[in-house]
Formats: C-alpha cells, sequence, structure tokens
C-alpha cells in the first residue's frame, strides 16, 4: 500500500488565554486536546477558543477517516496564535486589538516558515483578522474565517482568498425588521475602537440609506467610556427623540452600552435596542454592570441567523467533539461559540481540495502538498461544494464570498441570557416566513412596535408639488431656456457686426455664468442631499465668477484701450490686447473651478432633519474642517478680488465719454448694486431665526434668481433685440432696392451701350441707339457686343448662390430677387448676368444645355467655372420658378436669346 500524502492545514486563535501552551514565535507546540476546567471557562475566551480547536479536529479526523474525501492523503494540522504566549487578562479582555502580533508574527510564521501549511483556519476576532488576512491573500493561502463578521471581508479585491461560513454585518438585515414595524428612523452607537463596530457602522448606514431609512445620528463610544460619555450620549438620543437604536461592537460592548444608556435616563419600555451580535460577557454583568442587568435587556432584539434545523447532524458534532475533549459540552454553547462554524471551515476547505484534485486529473497530490496550486485556491474554488454542513444544510457562497442565509429575530426574555424566537424570514431577506404576532417581542412584553419619534410628523419637502417647489421650477426653467437661447443666438450670428461688438468670449461666459445660476435653483427643490447642499455652493460660486468678472474684463478692455493714450494702428495690435483680457477672464474661470472642486472634495457637508410643531424638513449642515475652511476662505478672497475689480472699473469709467462706455458704466453700477442688495439679504435670512425656516432655501432661491435675471435683461437680453431690428431694417431697404432692379438695370444698359456706340461712331462705324430690351453695336463688316434682357426675370426671379470647389457646395446664400440678361462679345463669348441687390455675378455660357433641373421640374441649377463676382474659382446658381412650365418657359426664352444674338 503506498505512503500517503500529507498537506497541513493551521488553525489560528485566541490561543493566549489558554495557560498550558508553549510557544516557539507563534507556532504552538503542544495542545492538550482534553477539558481541565483549571485552564478552560466555557464563559471567555478560553473556552472558545479551546471548543473551536477541537471543532477542528474533529473535521479533520473525520476527513482522514473518510476514504471518499482525498483518498490517498492524509490531513494534519498546526496551531497558531495571534496574540502571543499565554497572557492572564487575555481570557477576559482579548478583543483582537490592535491585530499587529497577527499581521506581524502570525502570518510570517504560516506563510514564510510553516510551508507545508496550505490552509488556514481562523477562530479570530475581526480586529485580528484585517492584517493576516490580506498577508495570507498575498501568498495565496486559502482562509476560511469562522467568526470574523465584519463587512470588510467581503471586498475581494484586498481578500481574494478569504472566505467564512457565515454572513457579515450589514444593514440588510435590520431593513426588514425596521420595514416591517413601519419605523423610518433609527439612531446607530458603534464602538469606534474596534474593528467591528468600526467598519460595520458604515455598511449599515449606507444600507439603512439606500432602503429610506434614516439615520438620524451615529453615535462612536469608546470600549471602556465613562459615566460622563454615556450621560452625553443618551442626551443626543432624547433630542433626536431615537425610539430604535441599533449597537455595533463586541460582545460585551454591547450589553454594557444598553445597560448604561438606560440607566441614563433613556426608559427601556421606550426603546428598542437592535444589535447582530449576541449579549455576551467575559464576567458577571450583575457584578460587573448591576442586579437589574437582565430586567434592562428585556426585549433587546438579536438579529442574526438561525440554526441548522437538521439538529442531527449537529448533535453528532457535539458528541465527536465531547469525545475528544473527555467531557459534554452543553448543546446550547455549540451556537454561543460558532463550533459549526469552526467544522464547516474545515470540511469546505478539504472538500475545496478534493474538487480541485478531482476535476483536474494532471494535478497530483504532490503538487498540492508542495504549494504548487495555490494560484487555484481563492473563494471561488470553495463557492458551491454541494456541501451539506452545520451551520446550515445547503453550504453555498454568494457573490462576496459569505454564506447565504436566512435571517432570524430573537428577543431576550429577561431571564438570564435566554432567548426566544419570533421571525424567520426567507433567503433573499425580502419577507418574513414565519412571524409570532401572538407571543412578547418588546421591553413591555408588548407585540406592538413603539413609535419611531415623538409623535407621528409629516415630512415637509420643497418638491414640485408645492406652491414654492413649482414657482422655482417654473423660474428655472424660463432662465434656463432664456440663457439656451441667448447662446444659440451669439453662435449664430457671431459674424455678425452687432455680435462682434458685444465681445463673443465675454457674452458667452456671461451667459453661461447666467445659464450655472439658474441650474443650481433645481437644487432648491424637494429634500436638500449632501451633493444637492454642495452643488447649490459650487453653481452659484462658478455663477458669480462668470457673470462678474466677464462683466468686469469687457468694459476694463475699454478703460484700458481709452486711458492708455496709445494709438493702435492696426487691428491686430488691438486685438493682441483683447486677447490678454480673454486670457485673465478664462485665468479667474479656471481658479474658481478648481477651489470650488477642491472644496466639495473637501468639505463635510450633510443633511440635518429640523422638525417643528407640526412638520419636519432637511436642511443643510456642514460640518467644519480645517481643509474645508481654508478653501473656503480662498474662495470668498477670490470673490472679493472680483468685485473689487469691478469696483476699480467703476471708478475708471467716469473718465470715458462715449455712449458705448455709458452703457458699460450703466451694467457694472446695476451689477454692483444687485449682489450688494442679494448678499445683504441672504446674509441677513442666515443671521436671524429665519435661517432655521422651512422657507428660507426658497428665499434665497428667488434672490439668486432676480439678480441673474436683472444682470441677464440688462447685459445680454438687448443683443437679440438689437439684432432683429438690424434684419428688419435691411429687410426694407432689400425690398426697396428690389423695386428698382428693372429700371436701374435698364438705366445702367442703355447708357453702357450708348457710350460703346459713341465710341465705335468715332472710330467710322455707325450704329443705333438700344432698345429697353436689347443692344447693337457694330463696326463695318463686324459685330461686336450685343445683349438681350430676359424679360422673363425682370419681375419674378428668385436666385440663390454658393460657392463650389468642384466636389463640395458651401452654404447657400439667402434667396434674392433678380434680373437676369444674356451677353455676346464677337459672337464667339457668351455670359448670362445676374443682378440682385447685393451685387452682380456672371456665368459663361458654352451651350444651350448647360442648365440642369431639379427632379421637381421647378428649379434651374446653373455652374459656372468663370464666376465673377465671388471668391473662389468656381460658383453655383439655383433660379426658382413656381413650378415645371414656368421652368420651361425661362429655359426657353434663355435659348431663344442666344440664337439671336449668335446670328
Amino acid at each position: 500500500m503506498p505512503t500517503p500524502a500529507n498537506i497541513t492545514i493551521a488553525s489560528v486563535g485566541s490561543y493566549c488565554s489558554i495557560n498550558h501552551i508553549t510557544v516557539n514565535g507563534s507556532y504552538i507546540r503542544n495542545f492538550n486536546t482534553t477539558f481541565d476546567p483549571t485552564f478552560t471557562n466555557l464563559e471567555d475566551n478560553s473556552g472558545w477558543s479551546f471548543y473551536g480547536d477541537l471543532a477542528v479536529v474533529a473535521a479533520i479526523e473525520r476527513v482522514n477517516s473518510d476514504p471518499d474525501i482525498l483518498p490517498g492523503i492524509h490531513v494534519n494540522l498546526k496551531r497558531f496564535t495571534d496574540c502571543g504566549g499565554y497572557d492572564p487578562d487575555a481570557a477576559l479582555l482579548y478583543e483582537g486589538k490592535s491585530g499587529g502580533y497577527a499581521s506581524a508574527v502570525t502570518a510570517t510564521d504560516v506563510a514564510d516558515i510553516h510551508t507545508d501549511v496550505i490552509g488556514v483556519v481562523g477562530n479570530e476576532f475581526s480586529s485580528a483578522v484585517i492584517g493576516i488576512g490580506e498577508i495570507l491573500s498575498l501568498y495565496q493561502l486559502p482562509f476560511c474565517g469562522n467568526c470574523a463578521t465584519s463587512p470588510r471581508f467581503s471586498d475581494k479585491n484586498k481578500y481574494p482568498y478569504y472566505f467564512r461560513p457565515l454572513p457579515p454585518v450589514t444593514g440588510d438585515s435590520y431593513l426588514l425588521a425596521l420595514k416591517t414595524w413601519n419605523v423610518k428612523r433609527v439612531a446607530i452607537v458603534y464602538e469606534k475602537d474596534g474593528e467591528l463596530g468600526l467598519s460595520s457602522a458604515q455598511i449599515v448606514h449606507q444600507s439603512l440609506v439606500r432602503g429610506n431609512i434614516e439615520v438620524i445620528t451615529s453615535i462612536a463610544l469608546p470600549s471602556d467610556f465613562d459615566k460622563a460619555t454615556y450621560d452625553v450620549s443618551s442626551k443626543a438620543l432624547k433630542t433626536f427623540h431615537s425610539r430604535y437604536v441599533i449597537v455595533l461592537g463586541s460582545n460585551p460592548f454591547i450589553g454594557a452600552t444598553v445597560y448604561r444608556l438606560s440607566k441614563s435616563g433613556l426608559d427601556p419600555s421606550d426603546m428598542v435596542y437592535l444589535s447582530e451580535n449576541a449579549l455576551q460577557h467575559y464576567m458577571d454583568p450583575l457584578i460587573t454592570l448591576g442586579p437589574d442587568y437582565y430586567n434592562v435587556i428585556r426585549g433587546f432584539i438579536w438579529v442574526t441567523n438561525p440554526f441548522n434545523p437538521v439538529h442531527q447532524v449537529v448533535k453528532q458534532m457535539q458528541v465527536e467533539v465531547s469525545k475528544i475533549a473527555g467531557a459534554d459540552i452543553p448543546f446550547e454553547y455549540v451556537s454561543r461559540i460558532y463550533l459549526t462554524q469552526a467544522y464547516d471551515c474545515v470540511m469546505m476547505m478539504l472538500l475545496g481540495f478534493h474538487k480541485l484534485l478531482q476535476e483536474n486529473p494532471q494535478y497530483t497530490a504532490e503538487m498540492l502538498q508542495n504549494r504548487q496550486l495555490q494560484h487555484h485556491m481563492n473563494w471561488t474554488l470553495f463557492k458551491d461544494l454541494d456541501y451539506h454542513g452545520l451551520t446550515w444544510d445547503e453550504m453555498r457562497l454568494n457573490p462576496t464570498g459569505d454564506l447565504e442565509l436566512p435571517i432570524i429575530l430573537y428577543r431576550y426574555t429577561g431571564h438570564h441570557l435566554n432567548v426566544t424566537s419570533f421571525a424567520l424570514s426567507n433567503l433573499d431577506w425580502t419577507e418574513f416566513v414565519e412571524y409570532n404576532k401572538t407571543g412578547p417581542i418588546f421591553h413591555n412584553n408588548s407585540t406592538v412596535p413603539p413609535p419611531d419619534g415623538p409623535k407621528p410628523l409629516t415630512h415637509y419637502s420643497n418638491s414640485v408639488a408645492t406652491h414654492q417647489g413649482f414657482l422655482l421650477a417654473i423660474l428655472a426653467s424660463i432662465g434656463t431656456l432664456a440663457t439656451v437661447s441667448l447662446a444659440a443666438v451669439v453662435v449664430s450670428f457671431r459674424n455678425n457686426k452687432v455680435v462682434r461688438r458685444a465681445a463673443i468670449p465675454e457674452i458667452l461666459t456671461f451667459i453661461a455664468g447666467c445659464s450655472i445660476g439658474y441650474t443650481s435653483l433645481w437644487f432648491y427643490i424637494g429634500d436638500p442631499t449632501v451633493g444637492g447642499c454642495k452643488a447649490r455652493v459650487v453653481l452659484v460660486a462658478v455663477s458669480y465668477v462668470c457673470m462678474v468678472a466677464s462683466l468686469t474684463l469687457r468694459s476694463l478692455f475699454m478703460v484700458a484701450i481709452f486711458l492708455s493714450g496709445k494709438a493702435y494702428r492696426n487691428s491686430k495690435a488691438l486685438k493682441n490686447v483683447q486677447a490678454r483680457f480673454w486670457g485673465y477672464l478664462a485665468l479667474f474661470v479656471a481658479v474658481e473651478v478648481m477651489l470650488v472642486t477642491a472644496w466639495s472634495l473637501t468639505s463635510k457637508m450633510r443633511t440635518i432633519e429640523m422638525e417643528t410643531d407640526e412638520f419636519t424638513y432637511t436642511q443643510c449642515s456642514e460640518i467644519g474642517t480645517t481643509a474645508g475652511w481654508t478653501i473656503m476662505v480662498l474662495m470668498h478672497v477670490l470673490h472679493v478680488l472680483v468685485f473689487v475689480l469691478l469696483l476699480y472699473t467703476l471708478y475708471q469709467h467716469k473718465h470715458i465719454k462715449s455712449e458705448s462706455a455709458q452703457d458699460h458704466l450703466t451694467t457694472l453700477v446695476l451689477t454692483a448694486q444687485t449682489f450688494i442688495i442679494c448678499v445683504v439679504i441672504v446674509e441677513g435670512l442666515a443671521g436671524t431665526n429665519s435661517a432655521t425656516n422651512v422657507e428660507t432655501d426658497p428665499r434665497v432661491a428667488i434672490c439668486v434668481w432676480t439678480v441673474i435675471t436683472c444682470l441677464l435683461l440688462k447685459a445680454a437680453a438687448p443683443l437679440p433685440v438689437t439684432l432683429f431690428s438690424d434684419w428688419a431694417e435691411k429687410r426694407r431697404a432689400r425690398l426697396r432696392a428690389a423695386k428698382l432692379i428693372s429700371s436701374s438695370l435698364q438705366q445702367r444698359s442703355t447708357v453702357n451701350t450708348a457710350g460703346l456706340t459713341r465710341s465705335l461712331s468715332r472710330k467710322g462705324g455707325g450704329g443705333t441707339i438700344p432698345r429697353r430690351n436689347s443692344s447693337l453695336a457694330v463696326m463695318p463688316g463686324l459685330t461686336l457686343y450685343r445683349f438681350r434682357l430676359i424679360q422673363f426675370t425682370s419681375e419674378r426671379c428668385i436666385v440663390r448662390f454658393a460657392v463650389t470647389t468642384g466636389w463640395r457646395v458651401f452654404r447657400w446664400s439667402s434667396w434674392l430677387l433678380a434680373a437676369c440678361s444674356v451677353h455676346c462679345l464677337r459672337g464667339e463669348k457668351v455670359w448670362l448676368s445676374v443682378v440682385t441687390v447685393s451685387g452682380t455675378r456672371c456665368f459663361v455660357l458654352k451651350g444651350d444645355s448647360m442648365f440642369r433641373v431639379s427632379e421637381s421640374g421647378h428649379v434651374l441649377e446653373l455652374e459656372g467655372s468663370g464666376c465673377v463676382g465671388v471668391c473662389g474659382r468656381g460658383c453655383v446658381m439655383q433660379i426658382e420658378c413656381r413650378d415645371a412650365e414656368e421652368a420651361g418657359l425661362l429655359l426657353d426664352e434663355v435659348k431663344h436669346a442666344l440664337q439671336e444674338l449668335r446670328r
């Protein structure tokens, strides 16, 4: 029979609480599995560590005796302490703090010295697991924790090789109970110097908020707090009318907190305390806390996971452990000190190794023994092993490496530490499949949950459904629409001289600032959030700088031009000066954006619930921090600098005497006045009792809207009005000019032809004076120049032009009234002349079929390579007729004119 291969797993725990051990580093050289009541106490860490170790031994013995699991492989066990050698105080006082020994010594021993260890089972406190868990993951050593419930270890980026046969502490486990009792607000009290309390507080808070449960206060307490500390905490809970309190931390901390808060003025019959950790003390609470301890904790709700309903397998394990110990362990301690989880940790780890070898025949026991397969052993190897365990029948891990279990609610009866269950959830934690509505639940033995506040109050929200919220929504919409429209006008007419006069970069920055300010109004609607509170400050601050800086620098540019005494000989020099002021504007805006970004990242903004006699409402509140205060001071310095620059520009403007300068001066005066008034009003609201009034936020929002709108009406709104007036005047002029096109063209043609005729006559030729529709000038034996006006186009021809490169047509001009005529020189060169109010364009004609007809038949298109009057090599013209018949008449007249002129 071949010699079996040997593999080793390590058990890491608080062995420092057992006094008969001897250690080499953290490795325990001796361990007696026989129960000795002088060394082991089930009520403290020594019993916890001792019996947890025996559960590991029982699981290993089962695997070694089962030929179907890891056949041909023998499993050995090594023990390591995470707290050093024996310490007499560890049995009662050790709670995993600070975990430094486990990280520095234990992890090194397991990973580097005892290289035969290929997996670790940890019976440790959460505080001790933090460092060693990360280190073992780096060494690719699978680590199963049987009692650490900190949510930190669900992060598989940091702990990819960590898994556990129990769920972590999460706020989701409280949600179902709180919603069943219609609780909307809770308080959290947590142990701030312990890993379980510290990390759980954050996770629970986030889960409750996601579940629409308001966390009205979170109180951080040290493990050993004095009377003054819990008096202040009790007062805070009274102030917030906190009836439901979630207590997070180690077992002794929870019991002490509940008792001391109750003795400091909080009536236990009005309170409901909940925790995912059980009440457990290493010393008699009647002595350490008070003789009425058990009466005070009556009605305490323990939110945990149920015991395996298949009791037979658990009892079998109890028998095995008792046999190893040589003494019976009471059945109620099996679940209390996590023996089923310790047993399941070993079974899942070894079954995972078995699965790895069975599914990969190329892997051998020697490879497993020599750590050659460690990279295959992250938590996913143990996710679904089809293992029926002791903790629960179907041992399946969820996507964070934690066991999927339902929730069970226990109440402490007040008789010693006895508990009774009254509710059981489904696996999804979405509903209770069992709920006892007849038995006692709360402190006063009632089944009716206490109200979660002094009295039911309606919550007031400045939503769109209210008059104020609806008004703000309308004002914000109007402002946003106006600024977007103005920006579109500026961009569309950027080449217009009216827009260019307004200084496009400055006016666009100003409009952007107005738009940002209007956007901030949306964050005054509804209940404020932390992000919304920050957005109010950020958007209003950026809006202020964009608006005031753009108006100020536009006027300061004019001041610099007029008061410099310098003559600018060309536009390039002037543009260089203007570009420098654009740079200043960009610098102001960029600095402001950087400051508000830094402030939003460092500010400790929060929302607080305010109460009146009739309703509650939410307000923004900032917790002062050094970084946030410093950045806010810098922001105020920048704002004051911009305003001082505005006042300086106002002062300098008195030396400029021009109409445009006076208009800028009026705008600056209005800007200064409106911002001063707005600041006075807002600061006045903040400095009075109305600062905590539900009306404060809408009033501030209306002040912001009023200031922005006043400046927008003065500085930017006249621009589209001026553009429209300019367009209307040009249109009227165009219509007047169109009426004169025919007579103007006739007069011009007659005069030009008559002059040419007289010139020819002087040279011995003769000729005739042209009529309205044609002209003929001759020399002896040779006709030089003739033309014919196309009568069809004199009143009703509509044309448009575009420049073309042969493969691309650029933007079309607007439609224009036109008159056309065909011209011929020496019978060889023929062209079409098109006269509009914008000028004359000529197209060389090379044949009778040079016109292209559109598919509809009513648009004629002519492209000429010898086009005169436009920039570029070629241009194209379109003539629009009423219909295809009219287009045909026009073509016929052009062809007839060509035939006549070429005779």
